[in-house]
C-alpha cells in the first residue's frame, strides 16, 4: 500500500494543518470462508474460497477550534479457486503445497471531514468512493494437524495481485493519480494464516 500511504501524507501537507496521522495501512487480518472437496490422488483438495480484506489510514487535528478528519479505508473481496497437493503425512499431521487464483475487486473510500466553531460554525464533508478490478495469485505451503472432523491448519504463503488502477465510482474515466500516475491497490505480499476445517462425508 505504498501508493496510498504516500497519498495520504500528500492530503495531510495539502491541508497546511498539524495533522496526527493515527494509522496508515496497517496490516490486518484477512477473512476466509471455504468450500472444497478432500481426496487421496495427486491433487489432495480443490474448492472455492471467499476472502475479506480491509486497511485504511487517517489523520487528524481536533480542539477548541474544531476539527479536521482525513480518513481512506480500503476493501478487497477475492473469490476464488484453490488447490491443494500433500507431500508428506505422518499420522495426524500433514505437509502440502498450495495454489489459488481469483477475482479481486477493490473498493477505496475516502472523506474529508472539516468543521469550525470559531469564529463561526462552518462544515464540510467530502466523500469520494474509487472502485478496482484485478485478479490474484497465490502459492505456499502448510502444516495440517488433523482430529477426527476437525483439521487446523497453518499456511503461509505470496499473494500476488495484478489490478488496474483506481477509478472513480460515478465515472470509470477519472483515475486517482498521484505524482502523474495512477494509483493502484496493491494488496501483493506475504500471507499468514490460521484455518480450522470441518470435514463431512
Amino acid at each position: 500500500m505504498s501508493a496510498l500511504d504516500d497519498l495520504q501524507e500528500a492530503r495531510k501537507n495539502q491541508s497546511g494543518l498539524p495533522l496526527k496521522t493515527t494509522e496508515s495501512y496497517p496490516i490486518t487480518p484477512n477473512y476466509r470462508f471455504e468450500l472444497a472437496h478432500n481426496g487421496e490422488k495427486f491433487i489432495s483438495k480443490y474448492g472455492v474460497y471467499y476472502i475479506f480484506n480491509s486497511t485504511g489510514a487517517r489523520s487528524t487535528l481536533s480542539d477548541y477550534f474544531g476539527r479536521i478528519d482525513l480518513d481512506a479505508i480500503i476493501n478487497g473481496n477475492q473469490v476464488g479457486l484453490t488447490f491443494e497437493h500433500q507431500l508428506h503425512a505422518v499420522k495426524k499431521w500433514g505437509f502440502s503445497a498450495y495454489a489459488e487464483g481469483a477475482y479481486l475487486f477493490t473498493k477505496l473510500r475516502t472523506r474529508d471531514y472539516l468543521s469550525f466553531v470559531f469564529p463561526s460554525n462552518y462544515t464540510r464533508d467530502e466523500k469520494y468512493i474509487f472502485n478496482s478490478n484485478g485478479f490474484t495469485i497465490e502459492s505456499g505451503v502448510q502444516i495440517q494437524y488433523s482430529l477426527k472432523y476437525l483439521r487446523a491448519k497453518v499456511n503461509l504463503g505470496y499473494l500476488l495481485n495484478f489490478s488496474e488502477g483506481l477509478y472513480l465510482y460515478e465515472d470509470k474515466d477519472q483515475k486517482l493519480m498521484f505524482n502523474n500516475e495512477e494509483v493502484n491497490p496493491e494488496w501483493s505480499g506475504l500471507r499468514l494464516g490460521l484455518q480450522v476445517d470441518f470435514l463431512f462425508s
